[in-house]
């Protein structure tokens, strides 16, 4: 039986039951949730292992890759150079970053980007093998003539995302996303989110276990599927390489804790105001919590609406509510906020069951919603 550690509120007690459950029903090696309500954490609970092997117990601190749920990241590191001056939302991007003009986005704004609305969701030109080359996928996005034209069509840029928000980082700073978001988001606010994993925060990585029945997953290893297309360089045997967790695609190599994530959520929740610091401006949150764009997604297969990095809860993702907001990744992986009642959660695991559906969720926000 696995032991469910950390603590709870009494109205949150609920949260062991529903962890030790997963557990019981074979569904989680290891998993973390962490809650803040209101500026208050009430519930940060863990349990299970870091590896298949079950040598190593999850831990308080346990970081874990969080997949698409580095998005939101990745767009708060460009958000916090517009708060700076050094962007502009409504900026085209080739105004930043010249080559990516070429092929007929030259209109395409720093705001379709953040957005997904920049119509680049997929990359053609990218030679097998270049997925961790972060030059050859800014080149290959340069070469890449858009699908759409810019603000037409949202389309989830699963695979491109994360690129495009580096290179902007790397136009308008000089050095890599990863060392930005370091040093103006993670280290001043102590969040426990990384991306370029240092020494330690590679030790502290729990191992992805990959389950081929995950209907997401098929999806994005199906060579007929857009999705697949997408991520068809990409080699999934290395998501627990130290390579992987140091050079990976910004696209889904963030990696974090639960407790992490539900800090940056409870933020981004309250106007940007975190427990150490001011995480963004406030008037900029508003913005990025803002509906850009409400439509079908032809990748997806879904309607999805979106701010800016942040997906904003529609009748099909509905997460806490109509004022939560938040990105789920791969597997299971979640973070969210909720505005409503200064909501901050943050949800990671290893062991990558959940697919279009996450049950536990489900029952997590349910429970959570009831006691709100």
């Amino acid at each position: 039986m696995i032991e469910i550690e950390g603590t709870c509120a009494p109205r949150f007690a609920f949260l062991r039951d529903l962890l030790a459950d997963e557990f019981a029903r074979g569904r989680a090696l290891g998993q973390a949730v962490a809650l803040i309500v209101d500026g208050e954490l009430v519930a940060h609970v863990w349990g299970g292992h870091e590896d298949g092997a079950r040598r190593h117990p999850w831990r308080a601190r346990t970081m874990s890759c969080l997949f698409s749920a580095s998005k939101p990241l990745c767009a708060v590191a460009v958000l916090k150079l517009i708060e700076e001056g050094r962007l502009g939302l409504d900026d085209r991007i080739a105004t930043h970053w010249p080559e990516f003009a070429a092929g007929g986005k030259d209109a395409t704004t720093v705001r379709h980007a953040l957005a997904h609305l920049a119509g680049v969701p997929a990359l053609d030109a990218l030679p097998d093998g270049a997925a961790f080359d972060p030059r050859a996928l800014a080149s290959a996005v340069e070469r890449q003539a858009p699908a759409w034209p810019p603000g037409q069509q949202l389309c989830f840029h699963s695979f491109t995302y994360g690129i495009i928000c580096a290179e902007l980082v790397r136009r308008t700073t000089g050095g890599s996303l990863g060392d930005y978001f370091r040093a103006r988001i993670t280290r001043p606010l102590g969040l426990d989110l990384a991306f370029e994993l240092d020494a330690d925060e590679q030790r502290r990585c729990a191992d992805v276990e990959l389950v081929p029945d995950n209907a997401l997953f098929r999806m994005m290893t199906a060579p007929e599927t857009d999705l697949g297309r997408s991520w068809r360089t990409m080699d999934w045997s290395l998501l627990n390489d130290p390579v992987f967790r140091q050079q990976g695609s910004t696209s889904i190599a963030g990696h974090g804790s639960a407790l992490g994530l539900a800090h940056y959520y409870a933020a981004m929740a309250n106007e940007g105001r975190g427990e150490r610091g001011t995480l963004l401006d406030a008037g900029l949150v508003r913005t990025a919590l803002a509906e850009q764009a409400h439509m079908p997604d032809p990748f997806m297969g879904a309607p999805v609406r979106m701010g800016l990095g942040h997906m904003l809860a529609n009748d099909v993702f509905r997460f806490s509510g109509p004022t939560s907001f938040g990105q789920p990744g791969l597997g299971g992986v979640v973070g969210l906020g909720d505005r409503r009642h200064r909501l901050g959660l943050g949800l990671v695991c290893n062991r990558l069951v959940a697919g279009l559906e996450n049950p536990f969720l489900d029952a997590l926000l349910a429970a959570v919603s009831a006691r709100l």
